[in-house]
């Protein structure tokens, strides 16, 4: 943009009328170009102090020559500072390093005096001194704030802990809706599915030669408070003479009332080895004395060798593998029963049998043997997010004075279940947990705070009984202290005791 500026040969000096300004140091060009306007006087001698920084920009000392030209003034800079010189010479503003280089004109009174001189300089001069002060102060407080808030000591301190352990026992109702803490009662659902499965197998196999005899089952009662062994071969027959032997070894238990079922084939093949249910009574030898035996179902497959025949072993074994392919549908349809967080009761499944489809009987002359089989399937079911709600709630350790609880520490086992009936079951659930001796971290921060780190070290290993030895760190490390401290309990470390709790 160009600038019309009078040049300094078309500046003229009318004696007596000379005006001096001395600018502040935050004068910048508007304010002055209103000074200049303010003079009133053809020529207006203008002082820049050293620490005014808004007069170096050649746009400023051209707005200072526009504004000197509209009101038709003749102006001169008086500055030290040679980048304003040049900028002052290039816009045609006449410019001298000091009063005393100014020429005077015939108003000796229009001239500053030494004083005022003197003043302007000291004023200048102070304001610099100020300005240094205030910086050196200033970063005196960032330097003061920044070694008293950035550097922190951590205090790693590793407290004695206690292993707690007990056994919360609850008691599940469907006929309740809600936890009950106080009882500890968990409601529970129950579930009845009906489930159907089908299968075959061959008569004859290698478990079974068909030689001829008839084979069947026999069950074993124990009569005395002993356990009672009954070998493989032991000897059994009718009233009317028909003997079998047991195909393998069953102990008893010892109470009265147990008992044991075992598979059994005739001593000799022939037809008379078929007999009915409830023949087969009389215990060869001195178990005879001890228990009593009975065959629930006839006995067959005794006849000519090489024949094969549907006997106990087929209904039983095919029973035995229809049962097996239940139990896993059963399991496929209690999981796809289930919502979120629910688990079955594995001891309150129940699979029975309401109605068995054989396609051959008992002795008759077959093949294979098939048979469908439909079951009714009952299950408990509970929430598991619910049981360990309540087990929580209900588990009351006893702590060592002074010890507090690990937050978040406790751990909930595999509930043992101890009845299941018509009314529910009984689950006992163990728990475990940690307890560490409680730490007064402002009392602790106390002790490393503005101290270095092992002066912290010895005081609060004497003072406190650690697992280990107290480790104090200063982050970041260049300075031998520090004011903040953040103090960090490790409960990490094994128990050092063990303490059982019981609901």
């Amino acid at each position: 943009m160009a600038v019309d500026v009078v040049s300094s040969a078309r500046q003229r000096s009318v004696p007596g009328q000379t005006r001096y300004l001395v600018a502040e140091s935050s004068d910048h060009a508007a304010s002055l170009a209103l000074k200049l306007a303010a003079a009133a006087s053809p020529r207006v001698i203008l002082v820049i102090p050293d620490d005014n920084a808004y007069l170096d920009s050649p746009v400023a000392l051209r707005i200072l020559a526009r504004a000197a030209n509209r009101e038709s003034i003749s102006l001169a800079l008086v500055t030290r500072r040679r980048r304003l010189q040049r900028a002052a010479t290039i816009e045609g503003i006449a410019v001298f390093p000091t009063l005393s280089s100014v020429p005077r004109d015939q108003d000796p009174d229009a001239l500053p005096s030494p004083v005022q001189e003197s003043i302007a300089r000291l004023t200048s001069a102070a304001r610099q001194s100020v300005s240094w002060l205030v910086a050196v102060s200033l970063a005196i407080v960032i330097v003061a704030v920044i070694a008293l808030g950035v550097p922190r000591a951590v205090v790693y301190v590793r407290p004695v802990t206690d292993r707690l352990s007990g056994t919360v026992r609850v008691q599940v109702s469907p006929d309740i809706s809600e936890p009950d803490v106080t009882r500890v009662l968990l409601p529970g659902r129950t579930v009845y599915l009906l489930v159907q499965s089908s299968g075959t197998i061959p008569v004859s196999s290698k478990d079974h030669p068909m030689d001829g005899r008839a084979v069947g089952y026999i069950t074993f009662e124990n009569r005395v408070n002993d356990r009672v062994t009954v070998p493989k071969g032991t000897d059994l027959s009718t009233f009317s003479g028909v003997h079998f032997e047991t195909t393998r070894t069953v102990v008893l238990d010892d109470h009265p009332g147990a008992t044991a079922v075992v598979p059994i084939v005739a001593s000799a093949p022939g037809a008379f080895g078929n007999v009915s249910r409830g023949q087969i009574v009389v215990i060869g030898g001195r178990l005879r004395w001890v228990m009593v035996a009975v065959n629930e179902d006839p006995t067959a497959g005794g006849g000519p060798p090489g024949q094969p025949i549907v006997t106990p072993w087929e209904t039983h074994k095919l029973l035995d593998q229809v049962m097996a392919d239940t139990k896993t549908k059963a399991q496929q349809r209690l999981a796809e029963s289930l919502s979120s967080d629910e688990f079955v009761i594995p001891e309150s499944v129940e699979i029975t049998p309401i109605e068995e489809s054989f396609d051959h009987a008992i002795g008759d002359s077959a093949s294979s043997l098939g048979v469908h089989v439909q079951s009714r399937v009952k299950a408990l079911i509970i929430n598991r997010r619910s049981l360990d709600n309540l087990v929580m709630q209900a588990w009351h350790p006893v702590l060592r004075s002074g010890f507090v609880p690990v937050p978040n520490s406790i751990q909930i086992g595999t509930p043992a279940v101890t009845r299941v009936d018509s009314t529910g079951a009984t689950l006992d659930v163990p728990l475990t947990a940690t307890a560490y001796a409680e730490v007064n971290t402002d009392r602790i921060a106390s002790y490393a705070r503005l101290r270095s780190p092992a002066a912290a070290e010895h005081d609060l290993a004497r003072l406190y009984g650690f697992v280990a030895p107290p480790k104090v760190t200063i982050v970041p490390g260049w300075l031998p202290f520090a004011y903040r401290v953040q103090v960090v309990v490790d409960m990490s470390v094994m128990p050092t005791t063990s303490a059982a709790s019981k609901s």
